[in-house]
């Protein structure tokens, strides 16, 4: 085998393998002409750096799942020609209908919507294998290999197996909750119940039948984005707690906080700093999550708010541990279960057990935000260049609203992912419009 193939177990990976919603997106918007032909040429590089763009998956005769490298290299990319500034919105929808092939591979697509002045660059991605700071990665290196043709290939490793060694701080429960899964396995193997391709095919189909995702985006011009970093600089606060105050502020004007679900926010967490190792520009999943109560007190200002968000964010971040890895605990195929009990696939009394436990049949949280900050990448390269990336684009059927967001020359890009069979429309332009005046307000702008 070669020093860059892959032949790895999935870890906590597993518990977005049969869901069918864990799809990550990304658009980089590029101002220049890119050809199919340079595209091809620049992916089949990066496919050679980054092992886990070119893998499959395998089931071993105890249903672990394991990412395997492909042998061939096949074309994973579309090019369309670029009617417009929303297209790539349809595109993605697209691509949402059709379920990635877990024993074939690749997890991965790229659709370029071209024109001679504009190439609308879409990653189209199984979250399996990413999250939003990996497709960040992959767009520089995209656009090095297509501005550089003769650049050799620099391959990376494989990231390591996310095990007790590697992960600083992880949550593997106590020990009435590992024998409570010890009981729970030991039924669920009895059962000797596991889920096929066309299995997932099927729940994949019926999901998306159901309601297909809706995109808003929008940006935070450089003048304002400007005052605002100022803004938080003097308020010794970050932005990402700003724009967390501002859309849970928009949301309790809105919707009025008055369900549950309402009042908790979901914040993922980039766990590259939270492990042994160096993993670097790696391709991979690494992250994690975490749902946060919060309070907007209309009768104190929106900075003093601010404050306190701040301070309840930077307590959770600073006591957290990895938690997604007491799924590792379950039987795999219960966690397959998990997700196929969520669509209605699964009638197992067990599962439903399992799933009240963990939170996984209902909506948790009002909103997501998933801020990747100031983008460590360059915007020029040779006569193309980076002007907006949109992303990262997901959803989660426990999350009501999904927002992305990442700073880039000097704009703030937001996009906004929901479901119209869980929120109307109308309620997205009023909570958007609404959030951006808290903040514009809050600038005096």
């Amino acid at each position: 085998m070669n020093k860059s193939d892959i032949k790895r177990e999935m870890n906590y990976e597993r518990v977005f393998l049969r869901g069918p919603s864990y799809l990550v997106s990304m658009l980089a918007r590029i101002k220049g002409e890119i050809t199919r032909k340079q595209i091809e040429k620049s992916v089949l590089k990066v496919q050679k750096r980054h092992p886990l763009l070119n893998v499959k998956i395998e089931f071993d005769s105890d249903q672990n799942a394991w990412f395997k490298s492909r042998k061939t290299q096949d074309s994973i990319i579309k090019t369309i020609i670029r009617s417009g500034s929303s297209q790539w919105i349809e595109s993605i929808k697209e691509e949402n209908k059709n379920p990635f092939k877990f024993n074939r591979g690749p997890l991965i697509r790229f659709i370029l919507l071209t024109s001679s002045k504009i190439s609308d660059l879409i990653i189209y991605s199984h979250h399996s294998i990413c999250d939003g700071l990996s497709l960040i990665h992959l767009i520089k290196d995209i656009l090095i290999y297509i501005v550089n043709t003769d650049l050799k290939v620099e391959k990376i490793a494989p990231g390591p197996l996310l095990t007790k060694d590697i992960i600083k701080r992880g949550d593997y429960g106590n020990l009435f909750f590992k024998l409570i899964v010890k009981i729970v396995n030991r039924v669920w193997k009895g059962k000797d119940i596991s889920f096929t391709e066309d299995d997932f095919t099927k729940l994949h189909q019926k999901y998306w039948d159901e309601d297909n995702i809706s995109i808003d985006f929008w940006n935070l011009k450089q003048n304002k984005t400007k005052k605002l970093i100022e803004k938080c600089q003097d308020e010794g606060v970050t932005v990402n707690s700003a724009l967390c105050t501002a859309f849970f502020a928009s949301q309790n004007k809105v919707q009025d906080n008055k369900k549950k679900y309402l009042k908790t926010i979901a914040l993922p967490v980039n766990i590259r700093d939270r492990l042994n190792v160096e993993v670097g520009d790696n391709f991979g999943c690494y992250t994690d999550g975490s749902f946060i109560k919060l309070n907007y007190n209309e009768k104190k200002d929106f900075w003093e708010n601010v404050h306190l968000i701040h301070s309840k964010i930077r307590k959770e971040l600073d006591n957290f541990k990895i938690k997604l890895v007491k799924f590792t605990k379950l039987h795999p195929t219960l966690i397959d279960a998990l997700n196929f009990f969520q669509q209605g696939e699964c009638d197992e009394k067990i599962v439903g057990s399992v799933s009240k436990a963990s939170r996984w049949n209902k909506l948790n949280a009002g909103f997501s935000i998933s801020n990747l900050g100031r983008l460590q990448i360059p915007s020029n390269y040779a006569s193309l260049h980076l002007d907006k990336i949109y992303g990262p684009i997901t959803q989660d059927p426990r999350i009501e609203k999904f927002i992305g967001i990442n700073t880039l020359n000097d704009n703030i890009f937001f996009t906004l992912t929901y479901r119209e069979v869980i929120i109307k429309k109308h309620i997205i332009k009023d909570f958007i419009d609404h959030a951006m005046k808290y903040l514009e307000n809050s600038l005096e702008l």
